[in-house]
C-alpha cells in the first residue's frame, strides 16, 4: 500500500469508530498531522467516501457512505495482502481459522475460488482434520483442481456443508457476492485469512 492509502484507511477506521471526532481528535487517533487530516477529509468527501453533517455549534458529524464502506474493505484487504504475503503467514491464518471452526463444531467446508492461497488452505485444512467437500468457482467451472472437479454456485445453499471458505482473497468481493446471491448466509462465510463477512448495504470483512 502507498503511504496515502494507509493514511486513508487509518482515517476511515477512525471515522467508523466515532463519527463525532473533531479533526483534532482524528489527528490524535491516527497519528496524522492536523493539516493532512483536513486535506484527506476534503478528498474523501469529494470521492463520496465520507459525508459530513453539521451538529450544534461548530461540531461536525462524519460518516462513511456505502461507497466509503466498500473502499474501506478494499483498502483493508490490500493491507492484509501486504501483511500476509508469504506461505507461512497464510498457512498460519488458515490453521487459526480451522481451529475456530472446529471449536464451533464445523468440520465440513466448501472452498470458493481457485488460487495459490487455495492450495495453501487445502493442505492446512486437511492437517486440521477438516473435510473439504468441494471447490466452487464459475470462472474455472468444470476444470480440475487438486483432483477435485470445480463446480458452479448452483444449489450451493442446499449442500450439507458447515461453512464456506473463500480461498481467493483478491476476488473476494465478486465471490462473496455470488455466494450471497445463491442464498448462502453471510454468517457461514469466512475468508481463508481468518476474516468473516458482515452483511451491510454492501458487505465488508470483519475480524473473526
Amino acid at each position: 500500500m502507498t503511504p496515502n492509502s494507509k493514511a486513508q484507511l487509518s482515517l476511515l477506521d477512525a471515522i467508523q469508530e466515532n463519527g463525532r471526532y473533531t479533526q483534532r481528535d482524528l489527528a490524535g487517533s491516527t497519528g496524522l498531522a492536523l493539516s493532512y487530516i483536513n486535506r484527506l477529509i476534503k478528498d474523501l468527501v469529494k470521492k463520496e467516501w465520507v459525508n459530513v453533517k453539521a451538529l450544534n455549534g461548530k461540531r461536525l458529524l462524519y460518516g462513511l457512505t456505502p461507497k466509503g464502506m466498500s473502499e474501506k474493505a478494499r483498502l483493508t484487504f490490500k493491507h492484509v495482502l501486504d501483511a500476509v504475503d508469504s506461505y507461512k503467514a497464510v498457512r498460519l491464518r488458515v490453521l487459526n481459522l480451522c481451529d475456530k471452526l472446529k471449536q464451533e463444531g464445523k468440520k465440513r467446508v466448501i472452498f470458493c475460488g481457485v488460487s495459490s492461497e487455495a492450495e495453501i488452505a487445502f493442505l492446512a485444512t486437511l492437517e486440521m482434520g477438516i473435510e473439504i467437500l468441494k471447490m466452487v468457482d464459475e470462472r474455472n467451472n468444470e476444470q480440475r483442481w487438486l483432483k477435485m472437479r470445480v463446480e458452479s454456485f448452483e444449489d450451493i445453499a442446499e449442500y450439507p456443508y458447515d461453512h464456506i471458505i473463500v480461498t481467493d482473497i483478491e476476488r473476494f468481493e465478486p465471490l462473496v457476492g455470488k455466494l450471497l446471491a445463491a442464498g448462502v448466509d453471510a454468517e457461514d462465510i469466512s475468508l481463508c485469512i481468518g476474516h468473516r463477512i458482515k452483511p451491510m448495504t454492501t458487505f465488508q470483512m470483519i475480524d473473526a
